[in-house]
């Protein structure tokens, strides 16, 4: 919440707006490059800006909470936000959406399956997770049926894949994010950001391979250690890990499908992303 009381969207996170840039309002905008709107939420950014600590082209509002955001953003080491996403809020219209989505296409883009008496079921890193429309609620499989998950990213990534997923199959070619169409999106706060998990993994290609293989990753031979993790069945994600040692630092790559934007905008993209690093990070854990 910012200064003033309002919270405005900004991608995934709600940030107060006068906080970010020190403007009063956010008008709904699109992805300028590409006229494409941004799914979590609504971003302004005037063209030929490079939002975050990069370089501005042409007037822009620099605050001094402006200024103090690029400084925590600097200071920031190793804290991907915690799995459960409790700084994420699932807007309603996503679960208005959903219900009145057409099940038969939903399945179809999605590779998801119908669950009766309502709801579907979505292959997600190695398990079914159930998104019921009617309850509002995400669940996967427990011993005494369906257990409620209480994790508001995974959530709303959910909504987000099964709503925008196009028809087209993964391509099987990769990309790194600077590769993208959406690319200048992944700049500043959107950076998809890899030392959490270079810090984490750099020196342990065991712990990582654990953890990959926890989430249903398969092994892939690339770099010294490196996994193919099915996010959705059409959104896989490859982590690539270079182990470090006296003369170079290790290094961790995350790439993409070259279909990764039919099925999902920018921001979704990056949320994904954070959502399954923050997953390895936890040791491969889903809860």
């Amino acid at each position: 919440m910012g200064l003033s009381g309002k919270i405005y969207k900004i991608g995934a996170v709600n940030i107060g707006c006068e906080i970010c840039c020190g403007s009063e309002k956010t008008p709904p905008a699109t992805d300028f490059k590409s006229g494409e709107s941004l799914v979590l939420g609504t971003i302004w950014l005037r063209p030929k800006v490079t939002f975050g600590y990069g370089v501005f082209s042409g007037p822009y509002p620099f605050s001094q909470g402006f200024v103090m955001m690029q400084e925590r953003t600097r200071s920031e080491r190793s804290s991907l936000q915690a799995t459960t996403g409790d700084w994420v809020k699932v807007p309603s219209s996503h679960w208005e959406n959903m219900g009145k989505a057409d099940p038969d296409r939903v399945c179809r883009n999605a590779g998801a399956r119908p669950h009766k008496p309502h709801g579907f079921l979505l292959p997600f890193l190695g398990e079914h997770i159930l998104v019921d429309p009617k309850e509002r609620t995400i669940s996967r499989q427990a011993e005494n049926g369906w257990e409620r998950i209480e994790n508001s990213l995974l959530e709303l990534v959910s909504l987000v894949y099964l709503l925008t997923a196009g028809p087209q199959a993964p391509t099987g070619e990769m990309a790194s994010v600077q590769e993208l169409r959406t690319a200048h999106f992944f700049t500043g706060p959107h950076a998809i950001r890899t030392r959490p998990l270079v810090e984490r993994f750099g020196q342990d290609l065991e712990g990582f391979r654990h953890a990959a293989e926890r989430l249903g990753g398969q092994s892939i031979a690339m770099a010294d250690a490196a996994y193919r993790l099915m996010v959705f069945p059409k959104v896989p994600l490859h982590y690539l890990l270079w182990r470090g040692d006296d003369e170079f630092q290790a290094t961790i790559s995350i790439l993409f499908d070259r279909s990764v934007e039919v099925h999902l905008a920018a921001d979704a993209i990056w949320a994904m992303a954070n959502l399954v690093s923050n997953m390895l990070l936890q040791g491969g854990k889903t809860r």
